[in-house]
């Protein structure tokens, strides 16, 4: 009998329970709990908000944005590669009239188009390599729809 069958059996799969909790009284504007911090949301003034804070959909943008941009810089680290000046322009596309009920279009986003701009002595095969892991690790990415259109670009400034 060769090998450990304990070290090469499969890692075991653990979930994490994570909750937000939302709170809203009178209008649409929303505090949620999220453990450690308190985020609010609100709908703009023609949706029949207050605008007293971000919509949903944009707490989302700037959720998969954020997750993004770290997952770059720490997968850079773990390369041993240094990613600095991280900028993660990230836009969605959707039918608003089909998102209120109105017409047959699906909801929710459609396509995803994001730029990547950093500063890296890295080879632009290093940083895709990087990038690519960090978008096949991202949980924010995972938990949408895979039938959305994902386009990414790219660019590394080098440091002087």
């Amino acid at each position: 009998m060769t090998g450990n069958p304990m070290k090469d059996a499969p890692a075991t799969s653990k979930l994490t329970l994570m909750r937000a909790v939302a709170k809203g009284q009178g209008g649409l504007a929303v505090e949620v709990d999220v453990g450690e911090h308190v985020v609010r949301s609100d709908l703009p003034v023609p949706r029949g908000g207050t605008n007293t804070a971000p919509a949903p959909g944009h707490l989302m943008r700037a959720a998969v944005a954020a997750c993004l941009a770290i997952g770059y810089k720490t997968g850079g680290a773990e390369k041993g590669i240094t990613i600095d000046d991280v900028e993660v322009d990230f836009a969605t596309e959707h039918d608003m009239q089909a998102q209120a009920g109105i017409g047959e279009g699906p909801v929710g986003w459609q396509r995803m188009r994001w730029h990547v701009r950093l500063t890296s002595a890295a080879t632009d095969a290093q940083i895709s390599e990087i990038l690519a892991r960090a978008e096949r690790l991202s949980p924010m990415l995972a938990s949408i729809d895979p039938r959305c259109e994902r386009i990414r670009t790219f660019e590394v400034r080098r440091p002087k």
